[in-house]
């Protein structure tokens, strides 16, 4: 009888540690995560070299002062299905120090005149809150600007003044109704306590193994490809649960929807400063949470102790008249950020920063055609922790 393990039957079951960091969550295959690309350091950390001296040569062996585990996979990017809805992959995120704001129905309301050709006045009842919808979808239904589908860059609480990315064809006035269609959102935070919610177990098995990984944190990487599958590819670094030989569960991938590929017609609504959908054949990000394991006397744990986020944009060469990006970058200019990818409410996903500064270009050759490769400093506003916004529709 072999005892060859499989590579091709491998699964992952996560769960949400709500009992506190590091309780085991005891995930279920309705913790299922649908990926590929796993990879898996079963046993990383550190020994101490033993350095005693004995009446002849050789090595002294060490002692192993710590243990934790790292496990990377790509999940495809997509919706839950039913727009207002966590996506399957939210505890994912949310073990990345990131919080769930959901909205499970559409706001809908006529808006008040005072709009321009960027802006619009909701109605009287709307939020009164400082930046309540930024990030959100917003349509016009109905009246002046109707068509219109795009996404809420700033709001003014006091006025109602909503800004919006790209243009109406009209101002919408009085006779215009709206809608900021049901979303989930999914903001950074700056937790660094080991509170309940913000870490979580792993199970990864390989083919009649399990490795369990407690109190796991980590960050991801969301990528935009032209004529690829978007994707979101996590590292996750837990301490060392139990391994031991264990029959290969059956998964559960129901909830995961099937991802739309990128591309013209289906990835749309981009705003980046001053240009509006450009030509663009790669979006890629790196969330950049610092993840440290912590091994000090009478604590044992993952730590996001820093994060600092980065965008890459490759795009047509544009002419200075265009897009002066020399002096952008020159200058510390800032601007926004914006994309939607898909169409069908459920599962279109998205991606909102308030304030990208440019740091680097290069001129990259796509079949001898110049594009500009440009790097980004992702930065918060003066609030904090809303230097980006990923946003499932």
């Amino acid at each position: 009888m072999s005892d060859n393990l499989s590579l091709r039957k491998q699964i992952i079951f996560c769960g949400l540690e709500t009992g506190g960091y590091g309780v085991d969550a005891t995930p279920t295959n309705t913790g299922s995560i649908l990926c590929g690309n796993i990879s898996i350091n079963p046993l990383e950390g550190e020994s101490v070299q033993r350095n005693n001296i004995r009446p002849y040569m050789g090595n002294q062996g060490s002692i192993r002062v710590s243990n934790y585990v790292k496990l990377s996979f790509e999940s495809e990017w997509a919706g839950s299905g039913t727009a207002g809805v966590a996506p399957k992959m939210a505890n994912l995120l949310k073990m990345c120090n990131i919080t769930e704001q959901l909205l499970a129905a559409a706001v809908t309301g006529t808006a008040q005149a005072g709009g321009s050709t960027t802006t619009i006045k909701l109605e009287a009842g709307a939020s009164a809150i400082d930046g309540y919808y930024v990030g959100m979808p917003l349509r016009i239904t109905a009246g002046a600007g109707d068509g219109y589908a795009g996404r809420i860059t700033a709001y003014n609480g006091t006025t109602k003044i909503a800004t919006v990315t790209g243009t109406f064809s009209a101002a919408p006035d009085v006779t215009s109704s709206y809608s900021i269609d049901a979303n989930a959102i999914y903001l950074p935070n700056s937790n660094s306590a080991l509170a309940a919610n913000t870490s979580g177990s792993l199970y990864f098995y390989l083919d009649g193994t399990r490795h369990i990984l407690l109190g796991a944190r980590g960050s991801f990487k969301p990528s935009l490809k032209s004529s690829a599958i978007a994707s979101l590819s996590f590292e996750f670094t837990g301490l060392l649960g139990t391994i031991a030989d264990v029959a290969l569960p059956t998964a559960d991938f129901s909830g995961w929807q099937d991802p739309i590929t990128v591309g013209t017609t289906i990835t749309s609504d981009l705003s980046l400063f001053s240009l509006r959908n450009p030509v663009f054949t790669e979006c890629s990000i790196d969330h950049g949470n610092e993840v440290k394991y912590k091994n000090p006397i009478n604590e044992e744990a993952v730590h996001i102790v820093d994060r600092s986020t980065t965008l890459s944009f490759t795009t047509r060469a544009q002419k200075i008249a265009t897009m002066d990006w020399y002096t952008q970058i020159r200058n510390n200019g800032t601007g926004i950020f914006a994309i939607r990818h898909g169409s069908t409410a459920g599962n279109t996903v998205g991606v909102f920063c308030p304030n990208v500064q440019p740091k680097t270009l290069s001129f990259s050759d796509d079949d001898k055609v110049a594009n500009h490769q440009i790097a980004f400093d992702v930065r918060p506003t003066t609030s904090g922790n809303n230097e980006i916004m990923y946003i499932f529709e």
